[in-house]
């Protein structure tokens, strides 16, 4: 009868776990659901008159919204804190989900202004309450869906010929010490592959434009729209009652739906077979580790060297 070894030993009391755990899973329904807000009234700051469940003000009850989705009220102002970095809230869409936010370092019409802090889509985990992206479609044939354009801000000692996606920073940033400044957008950072010396000074997120690209405009436009903002999507927090986060998906209609229970099967077998490859592969590191290093050959001096009797007797003999 054939049978197959896996080229590490996997300890026994782990797979009935795993599959304890996968029947766990499976035993949970299927269905989006939130926790209850309770019935606290809408709260309001600033330019925005209506903040409720999730979001809650850090003024409000305890018992109001999600502790995970504060927000502060400053000078008329409402604010949400990404780790250290300040951002105002432009709006919250309760029918996408969405929350718009803009750098505190932006000027409306001073175009020199720029971000205090960098800012990415890898700058957000998939466990955090806001993400940059969000999936449209079940987990068999998901479709990402980016709500940004990725801004890269930097400096060149030299001119950069003309590219796809390369906007001078002239005249609003003026270059330090006779350097260049330029931005670009996503993958157009092949632009810095010319050999000239350059650095990058920010990196910035603006929501992506509903009439189009970026291409062929002035850096006055680019920061027109840094000062909109971008979009961060608030999904996950209705996929409390689905497997997990990685299980719910967005419809045409923006309601957020769980995945089918063979969806789920998949998302399981796939995640538990991706742990068991990266246990063997260190397993398998590990071993070729010591092995090397128990086998590696010792060094002998001559002092170390054993003295026979034989050879001294000789020695004494001459």
């Amino acid at each position: 009868m054939f049978s197959a070894r896996l080229p590490f030993h996997f300890p026994d009391g782990l797979i009935p776990y795993s599959l304890f755990l996968l029947l766990l899973l499976l035993a949970q329904t299927c269905q989006a659901a939130t926790a209850d807000g309770g019935t606290c009234s809408p709260s309001s700051c600033g330019e925005i008159p209506e903040i409720k469940d999730p979001f809650r003000l850090t003024t409000d009850p305890q018992s109001c919204g999600n502790q995970k989705y504060n927000l502060s009220c400053e000078s008329n102002t409402t604010v949400l804190y990404i780790e250290s970095a300040r951002y105002y809230v432009r709006a919250i869409n309760y029918k996408n989900l969405t929350i718009r936010l803009v750098n505190e370092g932006i000027i409306d019409g001073q175009c020199s202004s720029l971000p205090t802090s960098p800012l990415s889509e890898n700058s957000f985990y998939f466990l955090d309450p806001y993400i940059a992206t969000r999936d449209r479609q079940r987990f068999l044939s998901k479709r990402e869906e980016r709500l940004n354009e990725v801004l890269t801000l930097f400096s060149c000692q030299g001119t950069l010929s003309s590219s796809a996606g390369l906007v001078e920073t002239a005249p609003c940033i003026s270059g330090v010490n006779n350097s260049s400044g330029y931005a670009v957008f996503g993958g157009a950072m092949d632009a810095l592959s010319l050999g000239k010396m350059c650095r990058v000074d920010m990196m910035a997120m603006l929501a992506k434009k509903k009439d189009g690209s970026y291409d062929q405009v002035g850096f006055q436009e680019v920061h027109r729209q840094l000062e909109y903002g971008f979009e961060l999507s608030w999904h996950l927090y209705k996929c409390a009652g689905c497997l997990g986060v990685n299980s719910c998906y967005l419809d045409k209609d923006n309601k957020v739906l769980c995945s089918g229970l063979w969806d789920q099967i998949i998302l399981i077998t796939t995640t538990l077979g991706r742990l068991l490859y990266t246990l063997g592969k260190l397993h398998i590191h590990l071993r070729t580790f010591f092995f090397s290093y128990t086998s590696a050959p010792k060094v002998v001096t001559e002092t170390s060297l054993p003295l026979h009797s034989g050879s001294s007797s000789r020695g004494n003999g001459a």
